[in-house]
């Protein structure tokens, strides 16, 4: 038992040793090692070279399901940019830039092609926020418009009183005219007396 407490002592010693130098880091997966991964990833290069972004996008995404290589998010991430999905290609990129991949000139170039992702997200996100608040606005005024105006009495309008002040004159117009022409019909009488 002496000889064993020395190795276990030593062992425990070990320990802490490698928990102060950090832990190891877990293998990293690799598309190489996998050749479903590799049948896939050539697929998909294939297909993007004939410009079938499309295809080759979901080629890539199967390989990536079969081995989570981190380069193949770079690749996921440039496809969806090469389509205008740039909103989309974002979180890939960022999963790229973030992974413990050691290979500093990819991620500075996935660094340089995220910038302007983002800004155009960005952009996308402001014309949709000011088109929120005009569909607002303008909901705002519809309901404005589709209230009934104020009811007005029609005694209190003008044109009651210009056809009111019409007739009555037409009226009184049309009784001086109707006395004068009664006026005229009447039998006159003589003057003088017959016999």
């Amino acid at each position: 038992m002496n000889r064993r407490l020395p190795l276990t002592l030593l062992f425990f010693l070990a320990i802490p040793c490698q928990m102060v130098h950090g832990q190891p880091t877990a293998p990293q997966s690799d598309c190489t090692n996998n050749p479903a991964c590799v049948a896939l990833y050539d697929q998909a290069v294939q297909q993007s070279s004939a410009s079938q972004l499309a295809a080759a996008l979901r080629s890539f995404k199967l390989a990536y399901e079969v081995e989570a290589d981190p380069k193949l998010l770079y690749s996921i991430a440039r496809i969806m940019h090469l389509q205008g999905q740039e909103t989309e290609a974002i979180p890939y990129y960022r999963r790229f830039i973030d992974s413990n991949l050691d290979d500093p000139a990819q991620k500075a170039k996935a660094q340089e092609y995220l910038a302007p992702c983002e800004a155009i997200a960005a952009d996308a996100a402001a014309k949709k926020q000011e088109a929120e608040r005009l569909e607002k606005e303008g909901q705002l005024q519809a309901n404005r418009i589709a209230l009934p105006p104020k009811l007005v009495p029609v005694y209190k309008k003008w044109w009651f009183w210009a056809i009111v002040g019409t007739v009555a004159a037409a009226g009184i117009a049309g009784g001086i005219a109707g006395g004068s022409i009664a006026n005229q019909n009447q039998i006159p009488e003589p003057s003088f007396r017959p016999f």
